[in-house]
């Protein structure tokens, strides 16, 4: 196997451990969201595990009962609600607040 190959099989299993990251975050089992999309339990775990290939409309029924998106699911959790808090905060913002930020953002990124 070559080195490209061993780097795509580790960025898949980190996307796929995200999955079970984003089962225990959301307080679901695979017994669940297994019975949701009609798939047996085995069947999820296999995926999950990365045993089992899994295609683009099974990534989705996952997702929507986890009702997040594809890209959320194969993301660290952590980093995703951290990337959704900074979002609401900016939102909240006036104009001149977030202006101002980016303002002391641009000095400490010329200071380094």
């Amino acid at each position: 196997m070559s080195n490209n190959a061993k780097s795509t099989d580790k960025n898949v299993k980190k996307m796929l451990d995200n999955i079970d990251k984003w089962l225990e975050r959301k307080n679901l089992t695979q017994t669940y969201v297994s019975a949701q999309i009609g798939i047996e339990p085995p069947s999820l775990s296999r995926i999950i595990s990365g045993v089992n290939n899994v295609n683009l409309t099974r990534l989705q029924q996952i997702a929507n009962v986890l009702e997040i998106t594809v890209i959320e699911l194969l993301s660290d959790p952590d980093s995703v609600i951290q990337y959704h808090e900074a979002l609401q905060t900016i939102q909240g913002m006036s104009k001149e607040t977030y202006d101002g930020w980016i303002n002391i953002g641009n000095i400490m990124k010329d200071k380094k």
